[in-house]
């Protein structure tokens, strides 16, 4: 073979790609209250993807667009804490947790079903899931489970004790991942 020529690619050359399936978390302001710090919430229903979120979602379609291939838009709740009973024996009010989750759970599946309406185009094949758990961990297992060729992820660029004692979502993706993982800043 001559300098000039190019080696022959093959897709088993390649390993992951043609993408077949694109996950990507989206992280969102709360749908109930106000956003928090750093979001960029929907004007008018104080709702919506933070702004890295914004960038992730961007990417991953079109990176979509370019391989043809699905994209699967997921929401992570973290789970609820429990209420403990009062020490002083007092009666607390019954909490319904599981009733609380649930409406939660509605709220931000129609906010992603939202999302993709309005931000995606119509082309591009979309499925949306919303679940309960560690963000990182759920992140992972979803991407098995879906069998997912590459997950699109935002960073929030924590630093010093912000990361330290919260760790970050997108490190512990990157290293547990069997699959690529994309980050974006």
């Amino acid at each position: 073979m001559s300098s000039n020529e190019q080696p022959e690619v093959t897709q088993e050359k390649l390993g992951w790609l043609p993408l077949k399936r694109i996950l990507c978390p989206v992280d969102q302001a709360p749908v109930s209250t106000s956003a928090p710090p750093g979001a960029q919430p929907d004007c008018v229903t104080g709702r919506g993807p933070t702004e890295a979120a914004c960038r992730a979602l961007l990417a991953a379609e079109e990176l979509a667009g370019t391989f043809c291939c699905e994209m699967l838009l997921v929401h992570v709740i973290p789970p609820t804490p429990v209420p403990m009973p009062p020490l002083n024996g007092t009666f607390a009010p019954p909490f319904d947790i599981v009733a609380y989750e649930e409406q939660l759970r509605d709220d931000y599946q129609r906010s992603l079903q939202d999302l993709r309406e309005e931000r995606l185009g119509a082309e591009t094949s979309v499925r949306v899931r919303v679940v309960t758990g560690d963000a990182a961990i759920e992140i992972v297992r979803l991407a098995k489970e879906e069998k997912a060729d590459l997950i699109v992820l935002p960073t929030h660029g924590r630093t010093g004790l912000s990361h330290v004692f919260f760790g970050s979502v997108a490190e512990k993706v990157v290293r547990h991942a069997e699959c690529p993982v994309l980050t974006l800043h």
